[in-house]
């Protein structure tokens, strides 16, 4: 099982939290599978992982066949769609299911001092690859019991 942290814009955090959005779009192709788990870092100006969520399904589409597919779960308009693909063909969606959020976001200060020198990622970093696996595994036990 992968744990991985992601970096979303503060925008997007609150349509997963709500469920206006279901599907996460990236532009590269991650090494994921069901039942991983995905820890949301909502980045500036909040700068917390407000939670997690887990991978229900991953799938490589091109642009235009998961916007006909999934528009509905994926939480942004066409125009921010299409910025954000650019020139890429093809995108990753990952599906998220059984959301938790934390009862106290855990601040980039809160970070810092349970793991000195930890660094949050631009896009998303695999946590159980760094050494930082074991407190989020900790942490996992304590969301999903």
């Amino acid at each position: 099982m992968n744990y991985i942290l992601m970096t979303i814009k503060p925008q997007y955090v609150e349509k997963i939290i709500t469920g206006a959005k279901q599907i996460e779009v990236r532009r590269s192709n991650l090494n994921l599978e069901k039942g991983d788990v995905i820890f949301i870092y909502s980045s500036k100006p909040e700068s917390s992982v407000v939670g997690c969520a887990k991978v229900k399904l991953v799938e490589r589409l091109t642009k235009g066949e998961l916007w006909d597919r999934y528009n509905s779960k994926l939480g942004i308009s066409l125009e921010e769609y299409a910025i954000y693909l650019k020139a890429k063909p093809v995108a990753t969606a990952i599906h998220l299911a059984d959301f938790k959020g934390l009862k106290s976001p855990l601040s980039l200060q809160a970070l810092h001092r349970l793991l000195p020198g930890f660094r949050i990622p631009q896009s998303y970093l695999y946590l159980n690859r760094n050494g930082n696996g074991k407190y989020f595994r900790k942490l996992i036990a304590n969301i999903y019991g």
